[in-house]
């Protein structure tokens, strides 16, 4: 399977990426990134591996951060990615 990024994942994912580099640095920002693209490779192997939660799949990316995704034919789509602290988004089931 390939993973596909939906635009605003990569936003979510870019907005994370900006506030670690903001406080702490570029350099450990890319270090954080760099674990958290590698996490999402085990998708790639294991696409049944995250949590379900309603329609979707929840998988632990790195420590405090999680995506919420989908596979479909050869992908896995990664919808959303967020903190564990923020707040939690409205799952519908169809």
């Amino acid at each position: 399977m390939t993973t596909k990024w939906y635009p605003v994942a990569e936003i979510e994912l870019d907005e994370c990426f900006s506030y670690i580099a903001e406080r702490s640095s570029v350099n450990t920002a890319t270090k954080w990134k760099n674990k958290v693209i590698k996490s999402l490779k085990t998708l790639e192997t294991f696409p049944k591996a995250g949590r379900k939660v309603s329609k979707y799949r929840r998988w632990q990316a790195h420590k405090n951060y999680y995506v919420l995704y989908e596979t479909y034919d050869e992908f896995v789509y990664i919808i959303h990615f967020r903190h564990s602290k923020r707040k939690p988004l409205k799952y519908k089931a169809k």
